[in-house]
């Protein structure tokens, strides 16, 4: 949201987003570069933390303050009272503005934290927020000007959903979906699932993370692998475009033990290809390893079919005898590592033989391929153990694919 009002205000003004976290600064500034690119005819959008700003100046600044729920309480970079220093940050931003001062923050969020008076941060969300100049979320989005050209686009539920899906439909390359906590079981969810079986069907790589598996819809969970720190729902398609706020989720905000109702769910469309990158590096999204515990079965009473889950049904530690897990290097090697750590540091290599007895674990009919239906098979090459079909194209598979 403080993007979207920098946007509006750069069609006349410099502007300044200034965050107290340097993630969110990268995050931001890689925004403005894909903007900039797409509409020179914008003034400037400086991104930075608070420190960074220092002996700076804008015509207009928005200081967005980003501690919103899922944080079990706020940074000390708001709430730190010690040696006046949260305040002492707070004026710096404050004094950065030659013009108008902006202040975007989850006020309910605030106002379940209980933040001392004596902060500066505080005292501007109780001055400002019964005057006409404070606006909801929902007011933002209602208000927001188009930008010719932006790359920046605001949805209700309906229309983000036929835009989202015209999206998965036009991909070229892959889709990464991140989905925290439970989606919206709707007719949605099976349209989603078929559109995406429908890419993967034309070798579009797909990659669904999910939180916690077992809270998909039926036709969703058997694209999904587990990664129990997935924590923002978002979508990339094709390195260039974003959405935040896709799949719609059903989870419920808490706070201080309490479930507060959830006042406006924005969803956000932004395309842009440093966005993307950023993106992709802070949400580690080449993590894509089923990091599922245990063998889950589905409400048809399948067994959760991945050679990941197979690796923890079948494979037990030498050492300790705790099930084995699979898991990815940072350069992006496969092994075995066990699931006793860091009590055991046991590891071991993929081998041939297992990945063929995944193959068979039903009986003779083997693991075919999703693009040509021909057979998949395991080969040991110069760089390591890889999978390719036996049809003629040698489509080729990564072990978490399979």
């Amino acid at each position: 949201m403080s993007f979207s009002l920098a946007l509006d205000a750069a069609k006349d003004h410099e502007v300044g987003i200034i965050t107290p976290y340097h993630a969110q600064s990268r995050l931001l500034h890689a925004m403005a570069r894909d903007v900039a690119d797409a509409n020179p005819e914008l003034k400037p959008i400086t991104c930075a933390t608070v420190h960074q700003f220092q002996g700076s100046e804008k015509d207009v600044i928005v200081y967005d303050a980003v501690d919103c729920y899922r944080m079990p309480y706020p940074g000390m970079l708001l709430t730190s009272t010690g040696n006046n220093y949260a305040n002492r940050l707070f004026n710096v931003a404050l004094t950065r503005a030659k013009g108008k001062f902006i202040g975007v923050a989850n006020i309910a969020y605030m106002d379940n934290k209980n933040l001392s008076s004596s902060l500066m941060f505080e005292r501007m969300i109780e001055g400002q927020r019964k005057k006409p100049s404070c606006l909801s979320g929902q007011e933002l989005s209602q208000r927001r000007s188009a930008i010719s050209g932006s790359t920046m686009s605001f949805f209700d539920n309906d229309d983000g959903n036929r835009r989202f899906l015209k999206d998965v439909s036009e991909a070229r390359r892959e889709i990464r979906i991140d989905i925290p906590d439970k989606p919206v079981e709707d007719a949605f969810s099976g349209q989603l699932a078929t559109a995406l079986k429908t890419a993967m069907g034309k070798g579009i790589k797909v990659y669904l993370r999910a939180e916690n598996k077992q809270g998909l819809s039926s036709a969703l969970k058997p694209l999904a692998i587990e990664n129990p720190f997935v924590t923002n729902p978002v979508v990339l398609i094709d390195k260039k475009i974003v959405w935040f706020g896709m799949p719609s989720s059903d989870a419920k905000f808490k706070s201080e033990g309490s479930i507060l109702q959830t006042r406006y769910r924005p969803v956000i469309r932004f395309k842009g290809s440093h966005t993307v990158a950023s993106l992709y590096g802070f949400m580690e999204m080449s993590r894509t390893v089923d990091q599922s515990k245990t063998i889950s079965t589905d409400n048809e009473g399948k067994i959760t079919d991945t050679f990941a889950s197979y690796v923890l049904a079948n494979k037990k530690c030498s050492s300790c005898g705790k099930p084995m897990k699979l898991q990815k290097s940072k350069k992006g090697k496969f092994f075995l590592a066990c699931t006793g750590y860091p009590a055991c540091h046991e590891t071991a290599l993929v081998d041939v033989d297992l990945v063929e007895r995944y193959f068979y674990r039903h009986g003779g009919i083997g693991q075919h391929c999703t693009r040509c239906n021909c057979s998949l098979e395991a080969k040991l090459g110069p760089y390591g153990l890889y999978i390719q079909c036996c049809g003629v194209s040698h489509h080729k598979y990564k072990l978490d694919e399979i």
